[in-house]
Protein backbone atom coordinates (compact mmCIF):
# COMPACT_ATOMS: atom_id res chain seq x y z
CA UNK A 1 0.00 0.00 0.00
CA UNK A 2 1.54 2.94 -0.70
CA UNK A 3 1.96 5.82 1.74
CA UNK A 4 0.44 9.49 1.25
CA UNK A 5 1.38 12.27 3.33
CA UNK A 6 -1.11 15.04 4.43
CA UNK A 7 -0.19 18.50 3.28
CA UNK A 8 -0.78 21.22 5.48
CA UNK A 9 -3.93 22.43 3.60
CA UNK A 10 -5.41 18.89 3.89
CA UNK A 11 -4.49 18.85 7.24
CA UNK A 12 -6.10 22.20 8.44
CA UNK A 13 -8.98 20.62 6.78
CA UNK A 14 -9.56 17.74 9.35
CA UNK A 15 -10.62 20.34 11.57
CA UNK A 16 -13.45 20.68 8.80
CA UNK A 17 -14.15 17.08 7.99
CA UNK A 18 -11.72 14.67 9.71
CA UNK A 19 -13.85 11.20 8.34
CA UNK A 20 -13.82 12.41 4.93
CA UNK A 21 -10.11 12.35 4.20
CA UNK A 22 -9.09 9.54 1.90
CA UNK A 23 -5.76 8.79 3.87
CA UNK A 24 -4.15 5.69 4.12
CA UNK A 25 -0.98 6.15 5.89
CA UNK A 26 1.87 9.05 7.14
CA UNK A 27 5.20 8.96 7.85
CA UNK A 28 4.95 12.23 9.55
CA UNK A 29 2.79 13.07 12.50
CA UNK A 30 0.07 16.16 12.13
CA UNK A 31 0.67 18.84 14.21
CA UNK A 32 -1.56 20.39 16.60
CA UNK A 33 -0.76 23.96 18.32
CA UNK A 34 -3.15 25.69 20.35
CA UNK A 35 -4.13 26.52 23.82
CA UNK A 36 -5.21 24.42 26.50
CA UNK A 37 -8.67 24.23 28.04
CA UNK A 38 -10.86 21.60 28.86
CA UNK A 39 -12.74 21.43 25.49
CA UNK A 40 -9.92 21.82 22.91
CA UNK A 41 -8.10 18.49 25.35
CA UNK A 42 -11.36 16.60 24.31
CA UNK A 43 -10.99 18.09 20.79
CA UNK A 44 -7.34 16.58 20.85
CA UNK A 45 -7.91 13.34 22.05
CA UNK A 46 -10.95 13.15 19.54
CA UNK A 47 -8.68 13.93 16.87
CA UNK A 48 -6.08 11.35 17.88
CA UNK A 49 -8.01 8.61 17.47
CA UNK A 50 -10.55 9.56 14.47
CA UNK A 51 -8.07 8.33 11.48
CA UNK A 52 -6.29 5.12 11.24
CA UNK A 53 -2.58 5.15 10.50
CA UNK A 54 -2.43 8.86 11.06
CA UNK A 55 -0.70 9.91 14.47
CA UNK A 56 -1.45 13.70 15.76
CA UNK A 57 0.56 15.55 18.23
CA UNK A 58 -1.45 17.26 20.31
CA UNK A 59 1.22 20.64 21.88
CA UNK A 60 -1.31 22.36 24.04
CA UNK A 61 0.19 25.20 25.94
CA UNK A 62 -0.67 28.35 27.62
CA UNK A 63 -2.64 30.59 25.15
CA UNK A 64 0.10 33.30 25.03
CA UNK A 65 2.71 30.40 24.64
CA UNK A 66 0.56 28.83 21.54
CA UNK A 67 0.61 32.28 19.98
CA UNK A 68 3.88 32.98 19.81
CA UNK A 69 4.61 29.21 18.72
CA UNK A 70 2.13 29.98 16.23
CA UNK A 71 3.57 33.24 14.67
CA UNK A 72 7.01 32.17 15.13
CA UNK A 73 6.11 28.88 12.91
CA UNK A 74 4.11 30.80 10.52
CA UNK A 75 7.04 33.60 9.72
CA UNK A 76 9.82 31.55 9.68
CA UNK A 77 7.80 29.40 6.96
CA UNK A 78 8.40 26.16 9.07
CA UNK A 79 6.36 23.15 8.15
CA UNK A 80 5.77 22.11 12.04
CA UNK A 81 2.85 23.22 12.29
CA UNK A 82 -0.41 21.54 10.44
CA UNK A 83 -3.55 22.51 13.13
CA UNK A 84 -4.25 25.32 15.00
CA UNK A 85 -6.56 26.65 16.92
CA UNK A 86 -7.52 30.78 17.61
CA UNK A 87 -9.51 33.61 17.23
CA UNK A 88 -11.05 35.82 14.86
CA UNK A 89 -8.35 38.75 15.02
CA UNK A 90 -5.07 36.56 14.61
CA UNK A 91 -7.05 34.24 12.17
CA UNK A 92 -7.77 37.90 10.19
CA UNK A 93 -3.88 38.30 10.86
CA UNK A 94 -2.90 34.79 9.51
CA UNK A 95 -4.86 34.97 6.62
CA UNK A 96 -4.11 38.68 5.74
CA UNK A 97 0.36 37.46 5.84
CA UNK A 98 -1.00 34.68 3.57
CA UNK A 99 -0.31 31.81 6.14
CA UNK A 100 -3.53 30.04 5.89
CA UNK A 101 -5.71 29.42 3.08
CA UNK A 102 -9.69 29.59 2.59
CA UNK A 103 -11.65 26.60 3.51
CA UNK A 104 -14.51 27.12 1.14
CA UNK A 105 -13.76 24.93 -1.18
CA UNK A 106 -14.13 22.74 1.54
CA UNK A 107 -16.91 23.95 2.58
CA UNK A 108 -18.96 23.54 0.07
CA UNK A 109 -17.72 19.71 -0.93
CA UNK A 110 -18.75 18.52 2.72
CA UNK A 111 -21.90 21.43 3.50
CA UNK A 112 -24.73 18.38 3.57
CA UNK A 113 -22.76 15.85 4.62
CA UNK A 114 -21.96 17.49 7.90
CA UNK A 115 -24.93 19.94 7.72
CA UNK A 116 -22.46 23.27 8.07
CA UNK A 117 -25.36 24.93 6.79
CA UNK A 118 -26.32 24.81 10.57
CA UNK A 119 -23.55 27.02 11.29
CA UNK A 120 -24.28 30.69 12.37
CA UNK A 121 -23.49 32.88 9.36
CA UNK A 122 -22.59 35.85 11.42
CA UNK A 123 -20.04 33.27 13.34
CA UNK A 124 -18.80 32.22 9.89
CA UNK A 125 -18.39 36.13 9.04
CA UNK A 126 -16.11 36.24 12.40
CA UNK A 127 -13.54 33.91 10.91
CA UNK A 128 -14.03 35.45 7.31
CA UNK A 129 -11.48 38.15 5.58
CA UNK A 130 -11.53 39.79 2.65
CA UNK A 131 -14.75 37.35 1.56
CA UNK A 132 -13.10 33.96 2.38
CA UNK A 133 -13.99 31.79 5.16
CA UNK A 134 -10.64 30.75 7.01
CA UNK A 135 -11.91 28.66 9.67
CA UNK A 136 -14.98 27.03 11.39
CA UNK A 137 -15.92 28.13 15.20
CA UNK A 138 -15.66 25.84 17.74
CA UNK A 139 -17.67 27.60 20.02
CA UNK A 140 -19.76 30.60 20.53
CA UNK A 141 -19.72 33.32 23.18
CA UNK A 142 -22.73 34.58 24.37
CA UNK A 143 -23.02 38.33 25.41
CA UNK A 144 -25.26 39.33 28.20
CA UNK A 145 -26.22 42.87 29.21
CA UNK A 146 -26.88 43.25 32.68
CA UNK A 147 -28.13 46.89 34.84
CA UNK A 148 -29.37 47.71 37.90
CA UNK A 149 -33.29 48.96 37.14
CA UNK A 150 -33.38 50.86 40.34
CA UNK A 151 -30.39 53.00 38.92
CA UNK A 152 -31.50 53.19 35.50
CA UNK A 153 -34.98 53.98 36.98
CA UNK A 154 -33.53 56.97 39.55
CA UNK A 155 -31.39 58.39 36.72
CA UNK A 156 -34.31 58.05 34.25
CA UNK A 157 -32.72 55.90 32.08
CA UNK A 158 -33.86 53.54 29.53
CA UNK A 159 -31.86 50.16 28.99
CA UNK A 160 -30.42 49.48 25.38
CA UNK A 161 -32.24 47.56 22.83
CA UNK A 162 -29.69 46.61 21.08
CA UNK A 163 -26.17 45.99 21.08
CA UNK A 164 -25.28 49.10 18.42
CA UNK A 165 -27.07 51.32 21.64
Amino acid sequence: MAKTKIGRRAALGTALALPALNVRAQSEPVTLISHRYPALEWYADKMKSALPGVTVDARLMPSGDAGQLQRLQFSAASPGMDILWLNGSLMAFYAKNGWIEPLDDLIAKFKDEYKLGDINPTSLKGLSYDGKIYGLPLTTNTLMYAYREDVFAERKLQPPTSWEQ
